[in-house]
C-alpha cells in the first residue's frame, strides 16, 4: 500500500488507502517507514509558540524546521499520544498543494518525542515578510490563504486548520504563501482534553477564536471556525496589527464571548468591497451566516480582477456580491 503521494492516483481511492493507513496506525501502531525520517536537529531553540519549540535542522542534507511539541513532557499517557500523532502524520502526509506547506515526515527523537518535519521557508512569516516589503501584494496573500484553506476543507472529511493567522503563514520562495500547522492545533487541543495539564497554553491565539471555539465543545473544529480567522487575517495582513489592537489577551476573550468582533478598520487602504462587505460576512458570531471557503476564494478573485480594471485609465467601478 503505497505511502507516499501519487498525482495519478484516482481521489476516491486515495481517501481509500489513507483511511487504511491510519486504520493501520490506530490498530497496530503500524506506520510507514517513508513517514519516520532521520533528521540531525540542532539543539538551539529557532522559534516557538504555545504548545511548540522550533529547531532548525539537516535532512539528507536539506535546511529544515523541527517542530517538537511541548505535549510530550506535559503528559502522562504519552504512549497514547505518539500514536495518536503517528496516526495524524499519514494523513498530513498526503496532502499537497501550493497554499500548503509540505509536511516531510516525523522524526524520532531523543526523550520518546517527535519532531514534526517540514522545509525552511527563508522569507518567514508573512507579517514580518509585510513588515520588510510593505509594498506587497497583500490581496494576492489573502488569495492565497483562502486558497489553501479550499484545499482543506474539499477533503473527505473537510479538514479544519484551526489556527489561521500571520504567524502560521509562510512566505515561499516564489512569493506565494501557504498554509503550515494545519490541524495540529486539532490534535494538540484534543490531546489536552485526555490531559488537562496546561490546557490553557494551548488554547490557540484568543485574538483569531470565533465564539464558539471559547464558548463550547459544540462545533469548536468545524470549517466556519477557519472563515472567522480568516477575516481575522485579512484585518492583520492590511493593517500590521492584530485584531483588537487596543486589548489586552482577557478582554479580548471576553469581547468574543459577548459576540462582538474586532473592530473593521477605518482609512485602511484595500479592494472596495473588503471592508464592506467580506470581512464582515466572514466575522459574523453565527457560525452558519459565514460564507464558506468556496465562495470566499471566488469573491476575492473577483475583488482581484475589480481593482485590476478600476486602476486602468478607462476603468469603470464594478460591485460583484458575496
Amino acid at each position: 500500500m503505497p505511502a507516499e503521494y501519487s498525482p495519478n492516483l484516482n481521489p476516491d481511492r486515495r481517501r481509500l488507502h489513507i483511511r487504511r493507513l491510519r486504520q493501520l496506525v490506530s490498530l497496530h501502531g503500524i506506520v510507514p517507514k517513508s513517514l519516520i525520517r532521520s533528521v540531525t536537529m540542532e539543539f538551539t531553540r529557532f522559534s516557538g509558540g504555545g504548545f511548540s519549540d522550533v529547531h532548525l535542522g539537516d535532512l539528507e542534507g536539506r535546511r529544515v524546521v523541527v517542530k517538537v511539541l511541548r505535549i510530550f513532557s506535559n503528559t502522562n499517557n504519552r504512549e497514547q499520544i505518539l500514536w495518536e500523532c503517528r496516526k495524524e502524520a499519514v494523513l498530513w502526509r498526503q496532502l499537497h498543494h501550493e497554499n500548503i506547506l509540505h509536511f516531510l515526515g516525523i522524526g524520532d527523537l531523543p526523550g520518546g518525542t517527535i519532531g514534526l518535519i517540514s522545509p525552511l521557508m527563508q522569507n518567514g512569516d508573512v507579517m514580518s515578510f509585510l513588515r520588510k516589503h510593505p509594498e506587497f501584494d497583500r490581496i494576492q496573500c489573502v488569495i492565497d490563504i483562502a486558497e489553501g484553506l479550499k484545499f482543506l476543507h474539499s477533503q473527505d472529511p473537510p479538514i479544519v486548520h484551526a489556527d489561521i493567522r500571520g504567524a502560521n503563514i509562510l512566505v515561499k520562495d516564489d512569493l506565494h504563501c501557504c498554509l503550515a500547522d494545519f490541524g495540529l492545533s486539532v490534535f494538540v487541543e484534543s490531546t489536552f482534553s485526555q490531559d488537562q495539564s496546561g490546557t490553557a497554553s494551548i488554547k490557540g491565539a484568543w485574538r483569531w477564536l470565533p465564539p464558539e471555539a471559547l464558548n463550547t465543545d459544540t462545533g469548536k473544529y468545524l470549517p466556519s471556525r477557519d472563515i472567522y480567522s480568516l477575516g481575522c487575517t485579512i484585518i492583520e495582513i492590511f493593517t500590521g496589527n492584530a485584531p483588537f489592537p487596543s486589548l489586552k489577551e482577557h478582554q479580548v476573550a471576553r469581547q468574543v464571548i459577548m459576540g462582538h468582533s474586532p473592530p473593521i478598520p477605518i482609512n485602511v487602504p484595500a479592494p472596495e468591497g473588503l471592508w464592506n462587505n467580506l470581512v464582515p460576512r466572514c466575522l459574523s458570531a453565527n457560525p452558519l451566516e459565514r460564507p464558506a471557503i468556496s465562495n470566499v476564494t471566488e469573491y476575492l478573485h473577483r475583488l482581484r480582477l475589480k481593482s485590476i480594471k478600476d486602476s486602468a485609465p478607462s476603468g469603470r467601478s464594478i460591485e460583484y456580491a458575496l
